[in-house]
């Protein structure tokens, strides 16, 4: 189920789960910078939507978000097989 990366060169895809578009703008800038593709949602509830749709390496989430938390969504990702 995993999608194949952006680039040939990919390190794996990221996950980043924040309320802040200042946090996924400047986490994108960063992990895109040292050849991560970034994935992105603004809550756990749209977090939880992309496990079913694609098998993401790391998932770097905020833990006080609307909708979903964050350790609710860590919980989720541990119970779809990411360690």
């Amino acid at each position: 189920m995993r999608q194949a990366p952006d680039s040939p060169r990919s390190s794996g895809i990221v996950l980043v789960v924040d309320d802040d578009p200042a946090i996924h703008s400047l986490l994108r800038k960063i992990l895109a910078g040292v050849g991560y593709d970034v994935l992105e949602a603004a809550d756990g509830k749209q977090a939880l939507q992309q496990f079913d749709s694609c098998e993401v390496d790391l998932v770097l989430t905020d833990l006080a978000m609307p909708e979903v938390d964050g350790l609710e969504t860590y919980n989720c990702s541990a119970r779809s097989g990411l360690n």
